[in-house]
């Protein structure tokens, strides 16, 4: 079996859903938390040698390496031991997935921008100047979408019975926001989503950083 290390960060959801996947299905690598990459010299000049763009979460794999969150969850399902609901064979339950996956980063991903409204607050930088209210309308606008369309007769966000990997990065952006002003009581199918993938052990310890960023943010600003 080939040699695969991960360079992740451990509170960003792209890098939250390829640990969930990897956590799920036991896949034995190597996991580097880029945070200790950076307080390090001579690591983070390694580092930069690896991966110039300098994006996350990465791949390395005996000279091979891959960014971007879902190319990363595809490669990892097509060449490791992992449980084929994660992302289907059958053509057309992958094209589900698939679909998803291409819709997330222009409409769920909203969730991290909102969230930085909060955070904002508590570690200020000027890239967090988004517009809480504008950015508040996208994610309720998302997650409306998947009120009434992914869930509307499915269990989870691209399959009728079982989790995928649509679900990880659904979820790892969801998170962020789930004790913010949302009211998600008027979204009772993602709500009940939500608290069903969660009840896994495997999301809450991929998913510990932000559940604790999200805690400093609520604490602070009552929310």
């Amino acid at each position: 079996m080939e040699s695969i290390t991960l360079y992740l960060d451990m509170y960003a959801p792209p890098s939250i859903a390829v640990l969930a996947l990897v956590f799920f299905n036991k896949i034995p690598l190597e996991l580097k938390d880029i945070n200790a990459i950076m307080k390090d010299p001579a690591q983070k000049e390694e580092y930069k040698k690896l991966n110039p763009l300098g994006t996350l979460p990465l791949l390395h794999s005996n000279g091979f390496f891959l960014t971007e969150s879902h190319a990363i969850l595809r490669y990892l399902c097509t060449t490791c031991k992992v449980a084929k609901h994660w992302y289907p064979e059958d053509p057309k339950k992958r094209a589900l997935v698939d679909s998803y996956l291409e819709w997330h980063n222009s409409h769920t991903k909203k969730c991290t921008l909102y969230f930085m409204t909060f955070y904002a607050h508590i570690q200020p930088r000027a890239y967090f100047a988004w517009d809480a209210a504008e950015e508040k309308k996208n994610v309720v606008n998302a997650l409306t979408i998947l009120e009434n369309a992914n869930l509307k007769n499915n269990k989870f966000i691209a399959s009728e019975d079982e989790m995928t990997i649509a679900d990880l990065s659904a979820i790892a952006e969801i998170i962020r926001i789930r004790n913010t002003k949302i009211d998600f009581e008027t979204l009772p199918k993602v709500r009940k989503w939500f608290d069903e993938c969660m009840k896994n052990t495997e999301l809450q310890k991929a998913n510990k950083g932000p559940i604790v960023l999200m805690e400093k943010a609520t604490a602070k600003l009552h929310l």
